[in-house]
């Protein structure tokens, strides 16, 4: 995976969340924009702090870019019908 593919993905308008997939059958989700960072080589996705007023993540990963197998899109529940 290239720096500009992840880059795009983040930079979606609207932003629309999604998973990087890795070779080694790990994933890890990137919910809001400010929860990763793209390098030349490799991304920093943060876990996000839910218990924080503001987004900021708890913990971080170090992911390899040339791991990245894919990024899909997170399937988000279907929103209730009204009534």
């Amino acid at each position: 995976m290239t720096p500009q593919e992840v880059y795009d993905w983040l930079r979606r308008d609207p932003f629309i969340p999604f998973r990087v997939n890795l070779s080694n059958g790990r994933h890890y989700d990137v919910r809001r924009p400010e929860m990763a960072m793209v390098g030349k080589r490799a991304m920093l996705v943060g876990e996000l702090d839910p218990d924080f007023p503001l987004p900021v993540f708890e913990s971080s990963t170090q992911v390899s870019l040339i791991h990245v197998n894919s990024i899909e899109t997170i399937p988000q529940p279907a929103p209730a019908p009204a009534g």
